[in-house]
């Protein structure tokens, strides 16, 4: 039993440093970093056409685009890179089947772990929100049982409101404006049972106010229709 004793913390350990598959951060280059800027603005530019004519917009984004605009914010969007908790870098997501996954690299007291966060998000037409779930957290490939989430992101959920509150300030430089977006959840279990996300949001150009009416995630993309209202 001695053996298997040792092994299993070892083994433990290992699938906790484990990277998994599906977590692929990118590091951008001057041609990544010109790409998203072109990407982003174009898209932007094609969404303010639609809003502002009050045509519906289909949105098709694919996880690998996103993980190129996340590694260029820093060069792209300095400001916005600003806000990210410097303790946890190199963003990537995942598109999965009904399922939204982010990874980071945290490194906090000389630790360091790739953690993993899966997200379901639904959108359904006439609502007036959508439901944003937690279904589970990983440190590599390793499950993190549910209390200890609930310690190390209690913190995080009780400095929410005062987050929130500042996102949904207008400002104008924001290709979004953001109001009252997320309703304070009080507990990481409301995290795990959905909390639910406010369907509105204002285009800047005109401020053309919209909500996403459709919304479906494949592996590798997601779609989403925009409303205007």
């Amino acid at each position: 039993m001695a053996p298997l004793g040792l092994l299993l913390p070892i083994a433990l350990w290992l699938t906790f440093q484990h990277k998994p598959g599906w977590y692929r951060p990118i590091s951008a280059d001057d041609a990544i970093t010109q790409r998203a800027r072109l990407e982003v603005a174009n898209l932007a530019d094609s969404i303010s056409d639609a809003l502002v004519h009050r045509r519906p917009f289909e949105l098709v984004l694919s996880d690998h685009s996103l993980n190129e605009w996340l590694a260029a914010l820093p060069q792209v969007w300095p400001d916005v890179a600003e806000q990210w908790p410097r303790e946890l870098t190199q963003p990537a997501v995942s598109f999965q089947r009904d399922r939204i996954r982010l990874g980071v690299h945290g490194e906090t007291r000389g630790w360091r772990v790739i953690l993993g966060f899966a997200f379901l998000l639904s959108a359904d037409d006439g609502d007036d929100a959508m439901r944003l779930t937690l279904s589970g957290m990983q440190g590599g490939s390793l499950p993190i049982p549910r209390f200890l989430i609930r310690r190390s992101l209690q913190s995080a959920a009780e400095n929410h409101a005062d987050t929130a509150a500042l996102t949904a300030q207008p400002d104008p430089t924001r290709p979004l404006e953001l109001e009252n977006l997320l309703d304070s959840p009080r507990s990481v279990d409301e995290w795990f049972a959905g909390v639910r996300v406010r369907n509105r949001f204002i285009w800047p150009n005109g401020r053309r106010p919209f909500r996403i009416g459709a919304l479906s995630i494949t592996d590798g993309e997601l779609r989403a229709r925009l409303d205007p209202l």
